[in-house]
């Protein structure tokens, strides 16, 4: 038990082993199946990097198809630690072609072992649940056919059947290609609207961002304006919105230009933003931002960082090593773990992985967007009564205990 939670885990021999025979290969995966009965939510695919070759690849997909062919839609990636380490070795692994095309298939979701916290690990399992809305991955039916198929192959081997009396039906079945789940979808298929507000410490960084996520320049990444800026375009058939915002982590913004700008901001996402994509320059987020980041954050709704997602922009000087030091900086970590340890870098990001981690955590809510509305109204009100108390209307010893 886990936080009142019943954790149930299924470990599994080599099924990888490139002498593992094909029949007990299906027994494993049987086993492993009635074991997580009446189906897993997760596969946790532990993986070696320097180890993991296309063989393994190819191996471990036809793995997750025995199981069923969306077992790729319930999968997150593991990368254990390099047994030998050096500066940039993590940046160089998740670049390694099998890794990177395993990580594809599986819609982007990995963590590294290293440094990794228990409540991340945590965090993210249940992240890969909500997507599916608490559904466990239905094996039954591609189980089924897995033991036709067995059954056939036993009789095969036992001479009952020769392989020309097979129907051609049977024929294509045994062959099993490696298939890849065709029902995945970046957005649920009942949204036609993906809402996204850009927030950071760097206009020309959120604009370039804006920019690579439409396919095209919307955003003048030279020229800030002292406004929100909305632009939409259709991608996949679904209408994506982006609010670009002014610097609203200027040490100097005054409280209510701050308000206004974030009053203009919700009025712009109305009915409200699915995701704040929180464009942050390494570098430059110090502690200061992080503290004025969750206070503009807090202004929208005190729950905007479960819609919150952490773009690690990348650093003006590169060298070995980088990303993983500022993985560790302190203001950075703490605000990946305030938006539950969701975070991508800049540096490599695929406009389809940005696309799908935005669609991740619009997933992880059903769908459903955040309500600003509520905590605007609050908002509304202490504005108000601010502006009487500067003006001198109302002293604020006549506040009813109603308006403290």
């Amino acid at each position: 038990m886990l936080k009142e939670k019943e954790i149930v885990l299924i470990n599994t021999p080599d099924l990888l082993h490139p002498n593992m025979s094909e029949d007990r290969l299906r027994e494993h995966v049987e086993t492993c199946e009635r074991f997580s009965d009446p189906g897993p939510h997760v596969f946790l695919l532990v993986l070696q990097p320097e180890d993991f070759t296309e063989e393994h690849k190819l191996k471990l997909c036809r793995v997750l198809n025995l199981f069923s062919d969306q077992s790729f839609d319930h999968s997150l990636v593991l990368i254990s630690t390099p047994r030998e380490e050096s500066p940039g070795l993590m940046e160089t692994y998740h670049q390694h072609p099998p890794l990177k095309e395993m990580i594809r298939d599986c819609h982007y979701r990995f963590l590294w072992q290293k440094h990794l916290e228990p409540a991340e690990l945590l965090t993210r399992l249940g992240q890969v649940v909500k997507e599916h809305d608490g559904k466990h991955l239905n094996c039954r039916s591609d189980m089924e056919d897995l033991m036709m198929m067995r059954r056939i192959h036993r009789r095969r081997m036992s001479g009952l059947m020769m392989p020309h009396s097979l129907s051609e039906e049977e024929e294509d079945e045994d062959e099993s290609p490696v298939r890849r789940s065709s029902s995945f979808e970046f957005l649920p298929p009942n949204m036609s609207e993906l809402r996204v507000v850009l927030l950071g410490n760097s206009w020309s960084q959120r604009s370039s961002v804006g920019n690579f996520i439409l396919g095209t320049t919307v955003f003048n990444t030279e020229e800030e304006p002292d406004r929100c800026v909305r632009v939409s375009a259709m991608l996949k058939e679904k209408e994506i919105v982006l609010i670009n915002t002014p610097d609203l982590l200027h040490p100097n913004i005054p409280e209510d230009r701050l308000r206004r700008n974030v009053e203009t901001c919700e009025r712009l996402s109305d009915p409200g933003p699915h995701v704040f994509l929180l464009v942050l320059q390494p570098e430059d987020f110090t502690e200061e931002h992080k503290l004025k980041l969750c206070r503009v954050l807090n202004l929208f709704s005190h729950r905007s960082l479960d819609h919150s997602l952490v773009l690690i922009s990348t650093p003006r000087e590169e060298s070995p090593g980088l990303m993983e030091t500022y993985h560790q900086h302190p203001p950075l970590k703490e605000m990946i773990r305030d938006c539950h340890y969701r975070f991508l870098w800049q540096k490599h990001l695929e406009p389809a992985e940005l696309l799908t981690r935005l669609g991740q955590v619009v997933k992880e809510h059903d769908g459903k967007h955040l309500n600003c509305r509520s905590d605007m109204e609050d908002l509304m009100m202490m504005r108000r009564i601010h502006r009487r108390r500067m003006s001198g209307l109302m002293m604020p010893h006549s506040l009813s205990e109603d308006n403290l």
